[in-house]
């Protein structure tokens, strides 16, 4: 009983194909291993994205809420301190009315005393050293008043300004 040649032919034939076909399927199996791996590996980076993402934005909302509090409280305080330096300005400028008061009191006494009388010639003024000083006096308080109240609007402004760039930079 010999076996034709052909029979071996086949034999050869499906055996190869059985030994393809097991490869395969082994070959696949490793691919779609793989293919899970990746897959997992993939969602893995994008759930660590999305926390970094998710992260970064909180960072980023806590810092610009420190920089609007920051400036909001640089405001307040210049608002605080401007409101304290206009109620200083009111005390002055009473203080000041009240000496003026005093003073026009007392250069009418001067006047009565040194026998002049307030009303006269238009040189009456210039020819008063009294009167002069006085009005000389109330001029520069009067100025200095202005130039008050403009260095500590400027004063103000400019403290401001600092802490809400200190609030920008933290």
């Amino acid at each position: 009983m010999t076996i034709a040649l052909t029979t071996w032919i086949a034999a050869g034939a499906i055996a190869g194909a059985v030994a393809l076909a097991g490869v395969q399927t082994v070959r696949l199996a490793n691919e779609r291993t793989a293919h899970a791996t990746s897959k997992q590996e993939f969602a893995d980076a994008r759930t660590e994205s999305a926390r970094l993402t998710a992260q970064a934005e909180t960072e980023q909302r806590e810092k610009f809420e420190r920089r609007i509090k920051g400036k909001d409280d640089a405001i307040n305080q210049a608002q605080k301190l401007a409101d304290g330096l206009r109620l200083a300005a009111d005390r002055a400028k009473r203080a000041d009315s009240k000496l003026r008061q005093s003073t026009a009191e007392l250069v009418a006494r001067a006047r009565e005393a040194c026998g002049r009388s307030g009303t006269g010639s238009a040189s009456a003024t210039a020819d008063d050293p009294i009167g002069v000083l006085a009005d000389v006096s109330g001029r520069i308080d009067e100025r200095a008043g202005v130039l008050a109240e403009y260095a500590d609007r400027a004063r103000v402004a400019g403290q401001t300004c600092e802490r809400q760039y200190d609030s920008l930079n933290k």
